[in-house]
């Protein structure tokens, strides 16, 4: 059997997912959107709280920090999910908690970045996480 990047294999874990109480999910991508036309943690964000949603049960991102632990793709992704309706989405997709995964990449506030997990801490407030 061969896995490949994730949706692929989420089917084998199907019976896990529909027996349990929640799922939860982790992004890691290394790249600012404007290194990768467009695309980083902000949109795989999205895109697995609109997958996971269909299992109606509470969603968790798990694990958020890039895994090269860039400063710098941290605030280009906090100036992109930290707008209401962004937020009001996955809230309404199911998401319930935010975690991140190594907090010494912004504890010395490198690039603004616990500034801006600070004010999206307080953005998630707003709807309820």
């Amino acid at each position: 059997m061969e896995f490949k990047e994730g949706m692929n294999f989420i089917r084998f874990f199907e019976p896990v997912i529909n027996v349990g109480n929640a799922v939860s999910f982790q992004r890691k991508f290394d790249l600012k959107m404007s290194e990768n036309s467009g695309y980083s943690n902000p949109q795989r964000i999205l895109k697995n709280c609109q997958f996971f949603s269909k299992y109606g049960k509470p969603i968790h991102s798990a694990h958020y920090m890039p895994n090269n632990e860039r400063a710098d793709v941290i605030v280009d992704n906090m100036d992109s999910i930290n707008r209401l309706e962004y937020i009001k989405n996955l809230y309404g997709y199911g998401l319930r908690s935010f975690f991140l995964m190594n907090y010494d990449v912004v504890k010395g506030n490198k690039c603004g970045s616990l500034e801006r997990l600070f004010i999206f801490r307080n953005s998630l407030k707003e709807v309820g996480l």
